[in-house]
Formats: structure tokens, C-alpha cells, sequence
């Protein structure tokens, strides 16, 4: 392979035309694209047929707001969506066209997580090699075979948040930075696609403007190329955000603007950073992100270095320092939670930087390099999620709202339907609330008030969706088993009233796969005996439990302090939590910082003549931090015989 050197045009250095690849180079790409391409649409095609997906997170959060934009509620005003407000509206042209049910859903989110994974690749590759299509087709296939080898599964399938669709913006933007357009287009084209890239990926989007700011304000001081396009896209994107975020929500941005900047920023690291999910109580803690993140973010670092310590005259090399700066920041989510995905979006980037480098210019040697392992391994992710999906392709069975159901998904709806009634076209009369709702709701065609999940009941809007549960006074009540994921013991940490208001008028009725299902009685359940205090310290103890398990309120008021309290986004790095033993209770209840004191509410499961002992404490990677118990006031209520499960469950 042959590439022309650099040429210059309207006063920009630009590549020229290369010259074209060999025949057997370019078909052996476009066969393993190809091959590629069956097997991951394939995969998910089966995943929609047969649905066998999770209750909480995953499908449920798109298809609940699929079906709210079909009843014509505007998403950020109406309902919120946690990771962007217009990502359902890229989902629901495809919805409405596959029949508004779940199977129209789920086929929607297996396949576009993909199409727009290789739609926006294509773009980037295209503009990348001056649009030599040969060349174009080998980047495509090289850079969708290394992305199983190199961990981005969660971009070109979806995973269970969608990061594939939140990170796919940004490529488009820095598509339109290396195009040979002039710099007026590019200011505003690349303006509203950065504020697209807000729209449709809160954080990712976020990182990207950010990026831009920091990145315009360095070419600027450097006088390196684009740095005026950077710099007048920045502005471009701050103004276009509302008026464009106005077309979703309608006139009344305020409360999507409130959700993510504000509600969501202030419960990212207390609440959804918090055990059972992993955080980095220290330095050495980061290693469980795994040795595929931390070699990209360290062959990352190194090359972000070098492009920022050495001035260069090219554009592409100030692409690829933005590129890796929106990258590396948007891994600054590892300080809310080590998740192993989360450097995906810098790893995409880092690869089409990569595959420019080799395919756009003359470095045959490092291209024949990377494809080895493309080449050798690509295919073996795609086809092992076929592999596993094989028996679905085949299943036979009735179809529930487009989808034949998983057999713990046929039990889970039939135990609800004994205990609720038949679910098909009671809409809101539907007298069942969900902690998670999902498939009844679906299948009842209900749309009602309020969070569709618990857990997106932010700030404020958390004692909001007590207050409606309480005044609401619904027949039955879903809640998650413990048995099936220990985010529900997670959800009860932080959400106790919701629980509390649960056994006080709420017996277990039935008990699914996945769920707790609960009916109100006439009577109050349980007695709760009188309010009172106790010593309070770092650690303190219950009095001991009586001969069946109960569970006690206990209300803390604390204080929190921490060297870096003053400081943006660090401030929130300690975790001040709540660990137990001689307990039912598994999981720590973390505490929101209270620089001048707080309160909060969480319910212990006491074992049978048990003491229970609570200790405070603090863990995160800022120096300093500590949690001082002032006082505790606690509560017991017995479990009346109907509820011992709820118990039970926490024994897991």
C-alpha cells in the first residue's frame, strides 16, 4: 500500500487521494465485514425473538419511554430518561415501524446499537481516507474485527445502559473537524452535533463539550491548527443546546436541565456508586477495571502526551489530541464506579485514530500488524453470542406482546396474573405499582404517573415518589427478590420510607422468578413499637432480636467531612458508609455527604437473638474524609406472618 504525501488545499494540509488496494486485500476485508455484520445482527435478532431479558435496567428503560413518546409525552418534561433525552427518539422511528411492542423494541435496540457503531465508523473512515472507498471498506472491517479483541462489545451491542448509542456523537464531530469543508461549516455543523452528542449521551456528550472548551482554549494559546473551528464549535454547541433540547421537551427545558446537572451529578457517586457496585476506595482498587482498560488508557495517555508536548501544523493530529482528550475524560466515571466498560469510548477512539494513522497514510507494516489479531480473533466474540443464542433462533411458542417469552418470564407473568388478574387492556385501572415497571404495564397498556423506575426518583423527586406511593394506596406493589440481585437490598438502603410504607399496609401475596408481589390489607401490618435513642459513635449496636427475624428503622444524624469538600466533582470521591454484622442485611447503606449535618433513614433486618452492630466509616481515594454519628434514633417493627419473606429474602 502506497499513500500519496500530505497536499494542501483552501490552506488547510490535507491527505491526497491514495492509491487504491489490492484486490485480494479488499475482498478478504469486505468478506469478514460481512461475516462480521451477519453474525452480530443475526445475534440480536434472536435476542428480540425470544425474550430472556433482565426485569430491571436493559430493555425495560428504553421500552418504558418508547411507549411514553407513543402516547405523545415529551421525555425530559413528562418523564426523564437517565442517559439522555433524545437516545429514545433515536430508538423510535424503528419502534413505530416494528409494531410499538416489545419485540418492536428490543429488535430496535439490538440493531441500531450496531448500525449506528459501523454507520458512524463508516463516516469517520470515509472522511479519514479522502473518501477512497477501497480503502474505506478495509477500515470499517478492521476496525469492527479489533473490537471484540480490544473490549468494546458494549458499543456495537447494548448492553444494559446503551453506551454504544451515548458515545456515537462524538465520532460523528470529529468526522466533521477532519472534512475539507470551511471552517463557517464546521463551526456550525460541529456546534449542534456537539450538543447532539449532550442530548443523546448525557455524560458522553458532556465530556465532548468539555474537551472542546479545554481543548479550544490550548490550540488558541498554541496557535495549532482548527483551533478557531474548536473554539467557535465550543460556543456554537452552548448556544444551539436549548433551543435544540426545546424541540424535544418542549418549551420548558428546565427540568432536563435540572436532571442533569443538578439532580443526577448530586446522586452519582453517594447513590450509584455505592455498594454493591465496586468504587475506588483506593489507588489500588483501580485494577479491577481490568488490563484491557488500563493498557488503552495508558497507550492513551502516552499518545495524548506526546501530541501535547509536541506542536505540530497537521489537522489530523489536533483531531486525534481532541479525540483522546474527549476520551480520557469521559473515563473520569471510574471515580463513581469501576465498571469495566467504561473505557469503551476512549478505546473506540484510540482505534479510529489508530486505523487512520495505518490506512490513511504510508504504514503498511503497522497496518498488516494490527490486522493479525482482527483477523484471528474478531469473529469469535459475534459468534459466540450466536453460539449462545442458538436455541432461540428455532423456539417455538405463543407470542406476548410480539415476543416468545423465556419460560422465567411465562412463570413470572402468570404468578402476577393469579394474584393481580389478567394484565391485556386494563390501562391505568391496572392496580399494580412496579419498583421496576415493565411487562405488565406493557401488557395492560398502562402509562402512569410518575418514575417508571425507582431509582431514577432523583433528588427531590425521591420523597415525591414516596408521597405518591403513599397516597396512591395501590392493590399490589412489585418489588425485586434479593434472591435475583442484590441491587434491590441496594434500593432499600436508600430508599427506606418507600419500604417502610410497604410493611406497614402490604402483605407478600406471591412470589415470582423476579419479584416480590405484594397485597395491601385492611389491617396495618406488624407492630412498630415506640421511637427511641441510643448511644451513638463510629460503631453502635441494636438491642438484640427477638425469636423471629424483624427489622428496625434507624434514623442517623451525621456529619461528613473531607479535605477536598470544596472542590468540584472530587468532593464527592468519599464514600461514608454504614457496614453491619450479625445481620440479615449484606449490603453497606452509603450516606449522602452532610458537610453541615444530615439525616437519613435505613432499615436493618435483625436476626433471632442476635446483636446487631453498626459501624461508620468512610473509604475513597480523598485524604481526610470521615463520618461522625451524632445521634441515632431507631425503631423496631415485627414482621407479621405474611411478610417473614421479605426476611427471608435478605438472608441470600
Amino acid at each position: 500500500m502506497s499513500i500519496a504525501s500530505p497536499a494542501r488545499k483552501g490552506g488547510i494540509e490535507v491527505a491526497s487521494r491514495p492509491q487504491t488496494m489490492s484486490h485480494p486485500l479488499l475482498w478478504s476485508a469486505a468478506c469478514l465485514l460481512a461475516a462480521w455484520i451477519v453474525l452480530v445482527f443475526l445475534s440480536g435478532w434472536a435476542e428480540a425473538r425470544v425474550f430472556s431479558g433482565s426485569p430491571v435496567d436493559g430493555p425495560f428503560q428504553l421500552v418504558n419511554a418508547l411507549r411514553r413518546l407513543h402516547a405523545g409525552q415529551r421525555a425530559g418534561t413528562d418523564f426523564p430518561f437517565f442517559h439522555g433525552v433524545g437516545v429514545p427518539w433515536l430508538h423510535y422511528p424503528g419502534f413505530v415501524l416494528l409494531g410499538a411492542n416489545l419485540w418492536a423494541s428490543e429488535l430496535t435496540r439490538q440493531w441500531l446499537s450496531p448500525v449506528l457503531y459501523l454507520g458512524s465508523m463508516s463516516v469517520f473512515a470515509w472522511v479519514a481516507t479522502s473518501g477512497d472507498r477501497r480503502k474505506t471498506i478495509v477500515f470499517v472491517a478492521l476496525g469492527a474485527l479489533l473490537s471484540c479483541p480490544l473490549g468494546l462489545r458494549e458499543l456495537y451491542t447494548p448492553g444494559n445502559s446503551l453506551l454504544g448509542i451515548r458515545s456515537t456523537m462524538p465520532v460523528f464531530f470529529f468526522a466533521v473537524l477532519l472534512t475539507r469543508w470551511g471552517a463557517a461549516i464546521k463551526i456550525a455543523l460541529g456546534g449542534v452535533v456537539a450538543a447532539l452528542a449532550w442530548i443523546c449521551g448525557t455524560d458522553q456528550g458532556l465530556m465532548l463539550i468539555a474537551a472542546c472548551a479545554f481543548g479550544g482554549v490550548f490550540l488558541l494559546v498554541t496557535r495549532r491548527p482548527l483551533r478557531g473551528i474548536v473554539a467557535g464549535a465550543f460556543l456554537t454547541a452552548c448556544l444551539a443546546l436549548v433551543p435544540i433540547l426545546a424541540l424535544i421537551t418542549g418549551a420548558n427545558v428546565k427540568p432536563a436541565l435540572r436532571y442533569a446537572f443538578i439532580d443526577l451529578p448530586q446522586d452519582q457517586f453517594w447513590f450509584f456508586g455505592a455498594p454493591p457496585n465496586s468504587f475506588p476506595s483506593d489507588i489500588w482498587s483501580l485494577r479491577f477495571v481490568g488490563v484491557r482498560a488500563i493498557t488503552v488508557i495508558a497507550i492513551s495517555v502516552a499518545v495524548w502526551l506526546a501530541l501535547f508536548l509536541r506542536p505540530s501544523k497537521r489537522p489530523d493530529f489536533t483531531v486525534v489530541f481532541l479525540m483522546l482528550t474527549t476520551g480520557l475524560l469521559a473515563c473520569l466515571s471510574y471515580l463513581g464506579l469501576l465498571s469495566a466498560s467504561y473505557f469503551a469510548p476512549l478505546g473506540r477512539l484510540l482505534l479510529l485514530g489508530t486505523l487512520m494513522w495505518a490506512v490513511s497514510e504510508s504504514h503498511p507494516g503497522w497496518l498488516i500488524l494490527i490486522s493479525i489479531p482482527g483477523v484471528a480473533l474478531g469473529l469469535i466474540g459475534p459468534a459466540s453470542d450466536l453460539w449462545k443464542r442458538r436455541e432461540k433462533l428455532f423456539e417455538t411458542g405463543p407470542m406476548v406482546s410480539g415476543c416468545i417469552l423465556a419460560p422465567e418470564w411465562k412463570e413470572h407473568l402468570k404468578k402476577i396474573e393469579d394474584a393481580v388478574g389478567p394484565l391485556s387492556g386494563r390501562g391505568n385501572e391496572l392496580p399494580l405499582w412496579s419498583t421496576y415497571r415493565g411487562l405488565p404495564e406493557a401488557i395492560a397498556g398502562a402509562i402512569l404517573p410518575g418514575e417508571d423506575y425507582l431509582i431514577h426518583a432523583l433528588g427531590p423527586e425521591r420523597q415525591s415518589y414516596i408521597e405518591r406511593f403513599r397516597n396512591t394506596k395501590p392493590q399490589f406493589v412489585q418489588t425485586i427478590r434479593p434472591e435475583y440481585t442484590n441491587y434491590e437490598e441496594w434500593l432499600r438502603n436508600s430508599t427506606w420510607p418507600f419500604y417502610r410504607e410497604l410493611l406497614a399496609h402490604y402483605e407478600i401475596a406471591t412470589v415470582t422468578p423476579f419479584s416480590l408481589i405484594w397485597k395491601r390489607t385492611p389491617e396495618p401490618g406488624g407492630d412498630e413499637s415506640p421511637a427511641s435513642s441510643i448511644v451513638p459513635g463510629k460503631t453502635f449496636s441494636l438491642p438484640p432480636g427477638g425469636e423471629q427475624p424483624d427489622v428496625v428503622t434507624v434514623e442517623v444524624e451525621y456529619q461528613t467531612t473531607s479535605s477536598l469538600r470544596l472542590v468540584p466533582l472530587f468532593k464527592s470521591l468519599p464514600r461514608y458508609l454504614i457496614q453491619f454484622r450479625g445481620t440479615l442485611n449484606t449490603v453497606p447503606v452509603s450516606l449522602p455527604p452532610a458537610p453541615n449535618r444530615g439525616r437519613f433513614v435505613f432499615g436493618v433486618l435483625r436476626r433471632p437473638r442476635t446483636i446487631p452492630v453498626l459501624r461508620a466509616e468512610s473509604e475513597g481515594l480523598a485524604p481526610g474524609a470521615a463520618v461522625e454519628i451524632r445521634a441515632v434514633t431507631i425503631q423496631p417493627r415485627q414482621l407479621a406472618l405474611g411478610q417473614m419473606q421479605f426476611a427471608a429474602a435478605g438472608a441470600h
